[in-house]
């Protein structure tokens, strides 16, 4: 007897870099020591003075290995991050307009 479940389409949104969603190691940004690590897997592979350029250096780190990418925060809050170059894009234009809101006081 034949299924009447749907059949999936070709290019399941689950698959990325050949590996199943579940299979594939997931990048995290997360606080250490006064800086921001990322992590793929359990190695930390980078480490920056702030979070944005943690965020900076993760996302194109992350697509480049169809990973998802999160984000710990100091109140142990957790939050998926895109990856997409937009993603990169506005994240930018969020520091750019937020330091002329804020310039440091010195």
């Amino acid at each position: 007897m034949a299924s009447r479940s749907p059949k999936l389409s070709p290019e399941r949104p689950d698959t990325a870099a050949g590996e199943p969603a579940t299979k594939r190691a997931h990048v995290h940004i997360f606080p250490v020591d006064g800086a921001w690590a990322v992590r793929l897997g359990r190695r930390i592979e980078m480490t920056f003075a702030t979070r944005h350029d943690a965020l900076m250096a993760a996302i194109p780190f992350a697509r480049e290995r169809g990973a998802r990418l999160f984000v710990h925060y100091a109140s142990g809050e957790v939050r998926e991050c895109g990856t997409a170059r937009t993603d990169e894009l506005m994240l930018e234009m969020w520091q750019m307009i937020y330091d002329q809101h804020n310039p440091p006081t010195n």
